[in-house]
């Protein structure tokens, strides 16, 4: 049996394979990737928050002066009154203020910026990410007001171990950590 297509229903067919199709894999490179799936040396993080000690600093202080602010990126703002991301004015956090962060962000090469105020304060910048949903590893630079647990010597040895690993701290200077779920 032969099936016959109208001249509609070919180009329908072609409009999805060349328009439809690409369009929603350029949508989830934007949203996944693509990104390197090698973590960072220690060596570049370390020397990327010394080079930029002044601007990781200037982001935690303004975390702390916006405190109802739990999350900051490029998608928009988290507060702690919604559990979704919304975009400036929206989330009380001004369009100036927003593109601020934005700026500092970019500048330092991280993704997001962060903060909980839990049983303990901490900040986090977001400098790498790999992955997507249950997949997804993260290296964040962290200010912490405790000492946490979990604190190795070396992040590129902690690479070196078998998967699953739980998430380490290594020590910078004051209070202030490389965190990895890697």
């Amino acid at each position: 049996m032969q099936i016959q297509r109208s001249t509609k229903q070919i180009a329908v067919i072609l409009f999805s394979l060349f328009v439809v199709l690409p369009a929603i894999g350029l949508l989830l490179l934007s949203v996944v990737g693509p990104r390197p799936t090698t973590p960072p040396r220690e060596s570049t993080v370390l020397a990327n928050f010394y080079a930029h000690r002044a601007v990781f600093e200037q982001l935690h202080a303004m975390l702390d002066a916006d405190k109802p602010v739990e999350g900051v990126a490029g998608w928009g703002v988290q507060t702690a009154n919604s559990p979704l991301w919304v975009k400036p004015p929206e989330g009380g956090l001004s369009i100036s203020r927003f593109h601020e962060y934005l700026t500092l962000l970019r500048e330092i090469g991280a993704q997001r910026a962060g903060s909980e105020w839990e049983e303990h304060r901490e900040v986090g910048i977001g400098v790498w990410r790999s992955g997507f949903a249950g997949e997804s590893r993260h290296i964040n630079v962290v200010w912490l007001d405790y000492e946490p647990p979990n604190t190795i010597g070396n992040l590129d040895d902690f690479y070196k171990t078998p998967t699953p690993r739980s998430p380490v701290y290594r020590h910078i200077d004051g209070h202030w950590y490389i965190w990895a779920d890697w």
